[in-house]
């Protein structure tokens, strides 16, 4: 499984969609699709955002468990 892939999957697990994480993290939804459709990846100031937000490690999304 890739990083979008996880992404994609702790979101869900989180119960949100694309545009409340989006908002939740101050991005545009279309950049988190990106994300999830693995053509961007996150810097870390972000990704810990997003990880804050899905109630994960930074480890469990760039690494899997």
């Amino acid at each position: 499984m890739r990083f979008g892939d996880r992404l994609r999957a702790a979101r869900e697990k989180a119960g949100l969609d694309q545009a409340e994480l989006a908002r939740l993290v101050g991005l545009d939804q279309s950049t988190l699709n990106h994300y999830e459709r693995h053509r961007r990846r996150p810097d870390f100031q972000r990704l810990t955002d997003i990880c804050k937000h899905l109630d994960v490690t930074t480890d469990s999304l760039i690494i899997g468990e």
